[in-house]
């Protein structure tokens, strides 16, 4: 099953909670808490794991290889720096010696008792990386008996890991690391995210959501006491996890700078996490020092804000570029056919992309990979089932798109997110060269079935990770596709990016507001018939990108020349209702995912209100629907 993913802010504010939480605690300050903050992560870890294997994101090596890619290289890059620092500089590290069996357990996220007699690797805050590389591992193990009872099988597993370690010896590493409650932690995320959308938690009003939020993470502040962690720190993190997921909607809305500032703090949290102490210490033992400033709570501030500034510029300038740079390096693995990418991993076509990447080094930060905070939001599976849901405006909208994009004949011309292949044929009926790349590999099989061979050229790959060159086509265009991204600014910057000087750059995404006709009867209907269904359609609907002025907004902010933003249309035509409704049935698109989740009553009465719809007083039979969506269009400035 292949997704379009998109970014959970409410996770991404808690991590940015936990990151600073510990940070805080590192510079010794009254009122000393923060230890919490590690726990926090645990039951977020527990929750976004089981949210990805729910959305089908690859086998059990894809998993681990993509876990792997994004803990390892910063991780090995900051152990790798305290080793040579405590090898020239011993005075400067304290306790931490540079020891190479230690750094090869460390390295390898073994559990060991250093010199010092403490169960700790050469980097001190890594010891946490230990627990999560584990239950990693055992994610894989249960991944390859398949998806079923996931979360049943990882607590039995988790349980039983617990019960091993009382086997051993106490005050062994296989005791106090194994025979440890941080274990149930990650049970205690995988059963948040089996019960965040019970219908009674959606009827908590907003800002007592947020008040209980807050109240478990006083409570945590408070009563911190490790001997009774689970119960202390655990339980309190749960619920604030679970409250935190009921403000999604809220939080959406807010769209403010602050909010984004968070979020970023968020992205950058595991950057932070491991660099927060080196900053702090820089800070205390130099700075202040040399200074003569004296230790008190405006240092310990700003400490803190020193923590984050220099967690978001190692996130910018170094894990983004090394966790680019190692996935890179694990597509052109693949390329050679030495790594199986594991059962429901992208293949193919994938690797003609990564052989034509240029080396991601020289491409500085300038792609987010996709975190595993990210939550599924777009169903990408069946394509002749996409056909009867969407295609049918779809091939209407796309020569309508080409002619606002401006297209020439024999201009090179990407399509970006192309689906099934109706903006790549209409780019190529204009008497361009056309290449349509999506991420899903069962749509693009198929456009490339029903496109005849010599016309275009079609490439599976991700959109915030494109596998062309910088300046390679006259044109980038998508459509329907960027307001589906889980960052479409940094999709709009590949765009930039892989288009000449003085090209053009075109974007459609769907007007949510008032001009989704044949989808708003559904939602419309959904919202008051279901608390789950108000809160999707609300969510979209609060998209700014399907705004005026919102697509036009994101390509100011991108730098782009001379913007036109303006409303283009396609009619969407039904035989019948059948006809119309059997189109969310195919449970492709988010709307279609919704419908076919919905228990058979639900279904049939949100089936009778949104027939009436249809028929408003009117014999069944044919409609026509005329849907607007936003186009925008804008020039790279040579």
């Amino acid at each position: 099953m292949t997704h379009a993913l998109e970014q959970v802010y409410s996770i991404q504010i808690l991590r940015a909670v936990a990151a600073s939480t510990v940070a805080w605690l590192h510079t010794w300050t009254a009122p000393l808490f923060g230890l919490f903050g590690v726990d926090l992560f645990f039951v977020i870890s527990g929750f976004v794991m089981c949210m990805v294997v729910d959305h089908g994101r690859g086998g059990p090596v894809a998993f681990l290889v993509d876990r792997l890619t994004r803990i390892v290289p910063l991780y090995w890059a900051v152990t790798t720096m305290v080793v040579l620092v405590a090898w020239r500089l011993p005075s400067v590290m304290g306790s931490t010696v540079a020891d190479l069996v230690n750094y090869v357990q460390s390295l390898l996220f073994i559990p060991h008792f250093r010199d010092d007699g403490q169960l700790f690797p050469v980097l001190m805050v890594g010891w946490s990386l230990n627990f999560e590389m584990l239950f990693y591992v055992l994610i894989g193990l249960v991944l390859a008996f398949g998806t079923s009872h996931f979360a049943g099988l990882m607590t039995v597993a988790l349980v039983s890991l617990y019960a091993i370690g009382a086997l051993f010896d106490k005050q062994t590493v296989g005791h106090e690391f194994l025979h440890n409650t941080l274990w149930f932690e990650f049970v205690l995320g995988m059963a948040c995210f089996h019960v965040y959308r019970h219908p009674v938690l959606a009827q908590i009003p907003k800002p007592l959501a947020l008040v209980l939020a807050g109240a478990c993470y006083l409570a945590m502040v408070g009563c911190e006491n490790m001997a009774d962690r689970i119960w202390v720190a655990g339980v309190p993190s749960f619920f604030m996890l679970l409250f935190a997921l009921q403000l999604e909607v809220p939080i959406r809305r807010a769209g403010s700078l602050m909010l984004r500032f968070i979020v970023h703090v968020g992205d950058s949290s595991y950057a932070t996490y491991l660099s927060h102490m080196f900053v702090i210490g820089f800070l205390e033992r130099v700075v202040y020092v040399r200074l003569g400033i004296a230790e008190n709570y405006a240092t310990s501030l700003f400490s803190l804000a020193c923590c984050l500034a220099a967690g978001s510029l190692i996130y910018r300038l170094v894990d983004r570029p090394f966790v680019r740079s190692a996935r890179w390096m694990v597509k052109r693995f693949r390329a050679s056919g030495a790594l199986s990418a594991g059962p429901g991993a992208v293949r193919g076509p994938m690797v003609r992309g990564a052989l034509k990447r240029q080396n991601p080094a020289s491409l500085g930060h300038r792609v987010k990979p996709l975190e595993e905070g990210e939550m599924s939001t777009f169903v990408a599976t069946d394509p002749a089932a996409y056909e009867a849901y969407v295609g049918r405006g779809s091939q209407r909208l796309a020569p309508v798109f080409v002619r606002f994009a401006g297209v020439s004949d024999h201009e090179k011309v990407l399509d970006i997110g192309c689906g099934t292949g109706h903006l790549t044929r209409a780019i190529s009926a204009a008497h361009a060269r056309a290449t349509g790349i999506d991420l899903s590999s069962p749509y693009v099989e198929f456009a490339r079935r029903i496109t005849a061979p010599e016309e275009v050229t079609f490439d599976v790959g991700d959109a915030l990770d494109l596998p062309y060159q910088d300046g390679e086509f006259d044109r980038a265009l998508s459509m329907l596709a960027l307001d589906v991204l889980p960052d479409p600014a940094q999709g709009l910057r590949e765009m930039r990016r892989v288009t000449r000087k003085a090209g053009t750059v075109a974007v459609v995404v769907n007007n949510f507001r008032c001009g989704w006709t044949p989808f708003s009867l559904v939602w419309d209907a959904a919202a008051v018939l279901d608390a789950d269904g108000a809160a999707m359609r609300d969510e979209m609907v609060c998209k700014p990108l399907g705004w005026p002025g919102g697509l036009a907004g994101l390509f100011d902010e991108a730098g782009f020349a001379d913007v036109v933003q303006e409303q283009i249309g396609a009619v969407f035509d039904y035989q019948s209702f059948e006809d119309y409704w059997s189109t969310f049935l195919t449970g492709q698109g988010k709307t279609g995912s919704y419908v076919t989740q919905l228990q058979t009553p639900k279904r049939d009465e949100l089936r009778r209100h949104v027939r009436a719809a249809y028929l408003s007083g009117m014999s069944d039979g044919p409609r026509s629907f005329t849907t607007s969506f936003w186009a925008a269009r804008g020039m790279i400035s040579t």
